[in-house]
Formats: C-alpha cells, structure tokens, sequence
C-alpha cells in the first residue's frame, strides 16, 4: 500500500500550515495578555479559554493538510484482484540474441497477446542502446501484432534497460490520463467518484547476458508509478555458457516491483511464462483520491460551522 503524488511539487505549500499553527498562538498570547484588562475575573477566563481553542485550530490544519494533498494529485494503490490489466511488451533487440532466438520469442510473444482476453490493452517498447515506442497501449490485437512482426534486430550489443522501463511507464501514464480526461468530461453518478487506475504489467524480454546499464532508476521509476515488471531472461543457445550474474539481476527488477522473474532454457518455458502472465489476475490497483478528499474538506467546515454556531450562536 502506498500514497503517490502526481503533482508533488505542492507539497511547498505545507510551509503555510507552520505559519498559520504560530500566528494561532501569537494571537492566543496577544489576547491573554489583554484579558487583565476585564475587572471581571471569570469573563477574563472565559475569554482566555476561547481564544484557545484547540479544536478549531486542528479542524482548520486538517483543512489545509487535504487541500495541499487534493492539489498534489493524491493517488492510493494497493494490491488486489483486478478485472482488468494494461501490459507492456518490452522486447530486447540487440545483438545479445541470435535471429533463431529472436525469432521465437516474437513467436511466443504473439501467442501471448492472442491469449489475452478481449479489451486487454497492450503496447510494445523495442531496446537495446536506445529505447524507442512501437506502439501505444491499444485493445486492437491484429495492430499490435503487426507491430511485433516488424521488428528486427539491430546490430549493437548495448542494452538500456533503465531507458526502456521509462518508455513503457510513459505509455502507462498517457493511457491513464486519457482515461481520466474522459471521465472527468461525463456525468459521474456518486459511485463513480472515485477514478479507478488500471493495474500495469511490464513483460520485460532480454537475453541472460551480463547487464551493464544501471538498473535502479528504472526500478524506482516502476515503483512510483505502480508498474509491476516480470522479467523473462533468455538462454537457448546451450553451446554458450549460462552466467548467474544476469539472472540476479532480472530477479531483482521483478521482485523490487511486485513481478517474477522467468530463467528460460527452452522454447516451451519461453512459451508457459507468457501463458502464467496471462493468466495474471492480481496487480497494484490505483484511486484518485482528490474528489474523496474534497468531499473530507466539506464536511470538516460543516463540523467547524456547528461547532462556531453552538458555541456563540453565530456561523462564521
């Protein structure tokens, strides 16, 4: 479970709850001292306890506190059962395999995406060196297998993994933004106000040879955008030796993220972990929280507007 913020740049604003906490008790200071004034002793007391007032002081703080967050962009993810995921086909192209290997992964690939159900929404990033987008997140099955087709490999051995996780979580964020475009501009009934976030699943394809690109940004670019990433590492050719090194590696971007990692020596383990990820029905479940918070805000200056209108009869 975590709180993400899509606009944290906000948060600056937490500096005005510290400055309006000490301009409450400069005040409460400022006005005991002028209680001695009263001849009346117990109106003096009685002034002093009102110009306290501790709840109207945390009432107003928790006020700020959920608006600074609704502007922020509040986002709750959790894990749970989902009816519904968005994948990321992320296919290494370099020169790390062999045409017959690359062959049979977009092989095995394309009857990934056949087996998906109707609606899934699939999208394709290519690396080695560079990263670059193939296609953007679609349900059209017959589109993003023609994507998969065209690619070829290039001739370069370099892999940035790092650069390719930001390329997909990219296509993620656009997705989800369209979305939240479209039911922002329709009329939400209230058990809608609540915009639910489509869990994301990165299928990372690479070879089991040494990475030498960095890999922890990427991980903490997955991680702050909820994307789960199960990587499937690739070793066919058995007349070259198989390295431990890489495999630690791919296992530790999937376990950082909440995926699993996939040792494959043959073209029918190739074939059951793209089934096992199809099949995947858990994922990191996402809620804009700025209408609830908004909601919060409302009902807290109702309690406030009681809490004055009982105390001296008046609303503020």
């Amino acid at each position: 479970m975590a709180l993400i913020l899509s606009n944290p740049s906000y948060l600056w604003l937490l500096v005005i709850i510290s400055l309006f906490i000490f301009l409450h008790f400069f005040n409460v200071k400022k006005k005991s001292v002028q209680t001695i004034k009263f001849s009346n002793f117990d109106l003096a007391k009685n002034i002093s306890k009102s110009s306290k007032n501790y709840l109207k002081l945390i009432l107003r703080v928790l006020i700020l506190i959920l608006l600074i967050f609704a502007a922020a962009g509040s986002i709750y993810e959790y894990p749970g059962e989902a009816t519904n995921i968005n994948f990321v086909l992320t296919l290494d192209t370099s020169r790390t395999f062999t045409q017959d290997e690359f062959d049979i992964i977009k092989e095995s690939a394309r009857d990934f995406i056949q087996t998906l159900p109707q609606g899934i929404k699939v999208g394709l990033v290519s690396f080695s060196e560079k990263s670059r987008v193939e296609n953007k997140l679609t349900s059209n099955k017959e589109e993003i297998i023609t994507a998969l087709n065209n690619l070829q490999l290039i001739p370069q051995n370099e892999r940035n993994i790092e650069s390719s996780i930001a390329e997909s979580v990219q296509l993620f964020l656009e997705e989800e933004q369209r979305v939240i475009r479209t039911r922002r501009s329709t009329t939400l009934s209230p058990q809608k106000v609540i915009i639910t976030t489509v869990p994301k699943v990165i299928v990372l394809t690479t070879s089991q040879k040494p990475i030498e690109s960095p890999l922890e940004e990427g991980i903490e670019i997955a991680n702050s955008n909820g994307a789960a990433i199960y990587t499937i590492g690739v070793h066919l050719n058995k007349e070259e030796p198989l390295e431990k090194g890489p495999q630690e590696q791919l296992n530790n971007i999937a376990q950082s993220t909440g995926g699993e990692f996939f040792p494959i020596e043959s073209k029918t383990l190739l074939e059951q972990a793209y089934r096992k990820i199809a099949r995947i029905t858990s994922g990191k479940i996402a809620y804009e929280l700025r209408n609830p918070l908004l909601i919060l805000v409302l009902v807290l200056l109702v309690v406030e507007w009681i809490a004055e209108y009982i105390r001296f009869g008046t609303i503020p």
